[in-house]
Formats: structure tokens, sequence, C-alpha cells
């Protein structure tokens, strides 16, 4: 038999063995009992708390599940019922969202430029994004910002008044050439949604999609109230230690007011109807009442070209036994292979929480997972996805419950955690900090109050919801940013840069921390001494709430036996 022969057997023998094992009996006991050993054992070696699964398999739900706590005190247990952020996974709903509204109307499609339906020709900073940008170029991130995400810091921002913010901002990245990520320009899709539909964006959610759907638990972190919900509370690692701290909940409702880009909340039950939508589309009346076969399709078709993804080193040939390969990007959904099989796949973190789902169409498999504390690199949500996928396709999994404790090993050298030294608090700055304080402007971001705290002696900043403590780093004038309030444990800003002019007046503030690719500058429009006491609504009682905010953080910093 020469190499030909030898090749062509080595198929047939291939593609036999899948038809064999897709075609075999199908065992439910069994599935179900080597899917919860393995998410038991990986969750021994990660940490997260809270952990919930769905399966579907051939138009069925065969699993759903929850592990692990919604707190970590571990007086409730997650369920299949308890609701978790979804975070990015909700930019597919946001989609079929505007798919079916251009379903339903005759004069739009996904070629509509934007300025036609906002009915302004300054949407963008450059004129031929204003001029020729669509509906497509929103959903397929191809218009070119960086992602500009810290702007959802400020509170006077909404979906509603972020157009006014977008003109200001620079381009960096091809218009049509580049794949940008951006939540910002989904927070377009969900007003001009808003625009079209004349209700909010969550009742057009909970209308077209929930309701017919029968996900009658999913919903909101911008609009519903935790203490009435089956909720799994976020919870974060510190970035100086391996400690698990809650998220508090007002820091999602904050963080999801453009609500289109990440702000659902739903469970393992509903997400299963959602992934048998997606896959039996043409098959049942009450999938195609949300939307027409023809008109999903666009959601899965490709419209833009993937850069390399965070967990796309770890996957692939010959380091790996199996390919997962993700190189193209449809509306909101990322388009690639596993095992040769086409994918449909797109992954969600966001303060606290961290989800997956992955489609194989042509297997008809579904899974979807979430989980509240870290992944990095999305490595222990993809371990998961791509065993149950294997025992879903019936092939022999390559991971395994001792690998899920040690990937990248045996494939690639153990990774190694570098966990981030805290800086220096103890650095004297090289002026007076009241020389720092006032009020900074960016037409884009906003303001930003940076003032004195009397009690403590600390330059603190306000922007938004977001409050934080400047620490001098060096002999120049940067300082570190600590989160405090909703932000405490949970952000740390590196460099805030003050520049002062030829009077040793502070002329501008530079964050390099809020975006590297294009830090943004904070020009000075007021000194405190000079600032009305009724300038900022609230102001008093901020100021207030900070002193005794310091005067805590204060006392706890000298119990150093506390664990932070």
């Amino acid at each position: 038999m020469d190499k030909l022969e030898f090749g062509m057997c080595f198929i047939i023998f291939v593609l036999f063995s899948y038809a064999v094992a897709d075609s075999g009996t199908w065992n439910q006991t069994k599935f179900e009992e080597q899917v919860v050993e393995y998410i038991n054992s990986g969750l021994k070696c990660h940490n997260n708390p809270g952990f919930s699964v769905a399966v579907v398999k051939n138009g069925s739900v065969v699993l759903t599940r929850g592990f692990g706590y919604k707190t970590l005190d571990k007086s409730e247990p997650v369920t299949e019922n308890t609701l978790f952020g979804i975070a990015s996974l909700t930019k597919a709903f946001t989609a079929t969202l505007i798919l079916k509204q251009i379903e339903d109307n005759e004069t739009m499609s996904l070629s509509t430029t934007l300025r036609s339906l906002f009915g302004r020709d300054d949407i963008f900073k450059s004129e031929l994004r204003s001029r020729y940008a669509t509906i497509e170029d929103l959903l397929a991130h191809r218009i070119g910002l960086p992602s500009y995400n810290y702007i959802r810091y400020d509170d006077t921002m909404t979906r509603r008044n972020l157009i006014d913010r977008i003109k200001y901002l620079d381009e960096k990245g091809g218009f049509r050439t580049s794949f940008n990520y951006s939540n910002l320009m989904y927070g377009m899709v969900t007003y001009l949604s808003e625009i079209i539909g004349g209700k909010s964006w969550e009742e057009l959610i909970a209308e077209k999609i929930f309701s017919p759907l029968g996900m009658t638990s999913s919903t909101f972190a911008s609009i519903d109230d935790p203490k009435d919900l089956d909720l799994a509370t976020g919870h974060m690692e510190s970035d100086f230690g391996d400690a698990l701290f809650p998220v508090p909940f007002e820091l999602s409702r904050h963080w999801g007011e453009l609500c289109g880009s990440g702000c659902i909340l739903s469970n393992a039950v509903d997400m299963s109807k959602w992934m048998m939508f997606h896959l039996n589309n043409k098959e049942h009346v009450k999938y195609t009442t949300v939307l027409k076969p023809e008109s999903l399709k666009a959601a899965h078709t490709s419209h833009n070209n993937r850069t390399r993804t965070a967990r796309a080193p770890y996957y692939s040939k010959p380091s790996t036994p199996v390919t997962l390969s993700e190189r193209n990007y449809g509306l909101a959904w990322t388009l690639g292979y596993y095992r040769g099989f086409p994918m449909w796949t797109h992954s969600g973190s966001t303060y606290g929480y961290v989800s997956l789902i992955t489609l194989l169409p042509d297997k008809n498999v579904g899974v979807f997972t979430t989980m509240t504390g870290p992944d990095p690199g999305i490595l222990f949500r993809t371990n998961i996805h791509t065993y149950i996928a294997d025992l879903a396709l019936g092939v022999e999994p390559w991971m395994n419950r001792s690998t899920v404790c040690t990937f990248p090993e045996p494939w690639y050298n153990k990774i190694k955690k570098v966990l981030k030294e805290r800086p220096k608090t103890d650095i004297p700055a090289i002026r007076v900090l009241d020389k720092y304080t006032g009020v900074f402007k960016n037409h884009a971001y906003g303001s930003i109050d940076v003032y004195k705290n009397k009690t403590s002696s600390l330059l603190m900043v306000k922007y938004g919801f977001a409050h934080f403590i400047l620490y001098p780093q060096s002999s120049s004038d940067h300082f570190y940013a600590e989160g405090f309030g909703l932000l405490n444990n949970i952000q740390h800003i590196s460099k805030f840069i003050f520049k002062f002019d030829e009077d040793q007046m502070v002329r501008n503030l530079t964050i390099p921390g809020f975006e590297s690719n294009n830090p943004p500058v904070f020009q000075r429009i007021t000194l405190h001494e000079d600032r009305s006491p009724t300038s900022h609504s609230g102001e008093r009682s901020i100021y207030i709430s900070d002193i005794a905010m310091m005067s805590i953080i204060g006392l706890l910093y000298n119990i150093k036996t506390l664990n932070w």
C-alpha cells in the first residue's frame, strides 16, 4: 500500500469513526456524570466561587446545572436558575434585535448609513466615517476606534448622549480594514434600536426575544433590583494577590448603562433556549417568529477578519491534539472551527463575571458556561467547552480531570502567574498637593475632579461614579491611582500624569491607563479655590462620604494583619 492509499484509508477510517460515534446511543446518565466530574475537578484548582453550565444537542436540552455558591460564605448554592452577568454575550442579543428591526422595516438594511438614521453628519471625528459608516460597521467592529472603555465611568454619559462624545474620539484603525473591538459601538446600536423601536432597549429585548423564546428569568443589570433576583454575586481577584473580593452590584448597574454591550443577566435554563434558537432557527415556528432564517444568517456570516485572539496560541496544532481556530467575525459572533467543524462562539468578561458560548451548527451542539471570579485568557472556560463538545460529538476528549488543572501543560510551558507589586504609597510629591487640584475636562470623557481630602491629606479623584486615591510615584508629576468606594480592590490605574506651565500652574492631566493607544488629555478648567460650592450636584455629600471613607481606609492600612 503506497502513501496515497494509506492516507485515503486513514481519512475513511476517521470519517467512519465520527459517523459511528455520532449515531451511537446517547447515554444521558454517563454524559452528565462525566461533565459533573470534570467541572468539579476544575473548580478545585480554579478561583471561581459560582459556576453554571448549559448543553444542548439535536434540538434538546441535555444538561443545565449549577456548581459552587452564590457568595463566598457558601450559604446558598448555585442552581441552573441562578442568574449571572453574561457580559459581552449580550452583544448577540443586540445584533438579533437590530436584525429583527431591519426585517420589519423595508427601508432599512445592514448597509443603511448611520447619518441617515441619526439625522446628523458629525457622528465621528473623520468625515469619511461620518458619511459612510453603516449599521453593519458598528456590529462587526469595523469603525477603527480604540476601546475607550473607561469613558463609561462618567455617570453623565448615557446611551442617548454617547453620540455627542464619539465625535471627539480619535480613530486609530482603518475604516473597514481593521478589527477594533468596541463596547461603545454597541452602545450606539443600543440607542439606535431605541430610536427605531420607540421603547427602551430593555423593553424591546424582553418583548422581541425573551418573551417569544420563553426566557422568563433573564433580565438586565441596568434596571433590576438584585434583592429581587436569584443572583450570584460577582467576584474578582485583586491585582496584588489571589484574594477574592465581591463586586458591588451598583458597579454592574453603572457599567451596564450602554446595556447592549453587556448588561444582560441570565441563567443556564434560559441560555439553553437561546442556543437552540440559533441552532434550530429553520426548523421551529417559535424561532422563525423571532427572526427569519435568512435574517439570522447575517449574524453567522463573516463581516470582518479577526486579529489573533487571546486563546489562539494554546489551541493550534501540532502542540495540542486538536485545533480550535478563530479567524472571522460575524455580527456579535466569532467564527472559526473546532475539530474541523464550523464554530460560532463569543466570550464575555465584566466586573465579577466571565462567560462563554460555543455553537457547532453542523453537529447541532451548543455549550454555555458562566462563572464568578477570574479566567485569564479564557482558558478554563475553553477547556470545559472542548471537553463537553467532545462528549457531545461522541469522541474521546483530549482534556481530562488532570489537565484541566495543569493546562497549558503538558503541551506548553506552565504559565507563571505574575502578581503586580503594590506601588509605594509613601513617596512624597514634588509639589504641594494643592497645586494639582482642580476640575479637568475632556470633550469626550467629560470632567474629572482632583481634590485634596482635608482629613487624610491625600490627593483624590472623582470621575463620575469612580473614585481614586492618588499616590506620587516618582520625582516627576506622575501618580498611581487606587480605586475606592465601588472600585475598592477592583480597579487600579497605573499612571496619572500632570503637566504644568511656565508659571507652575497645572495645565492638564493625561491618563495613559484609560487608553494606552490614545491617552486622553484633560485640560484644567478651574482651580479648586475658584470653584463654586454648587458647581457639582450633591458635591458636599460626596466629599463628606470621601472623608468618612478615607478615615476607614487609613485605619485599615494600619492594621497589617487584615487581608485586603
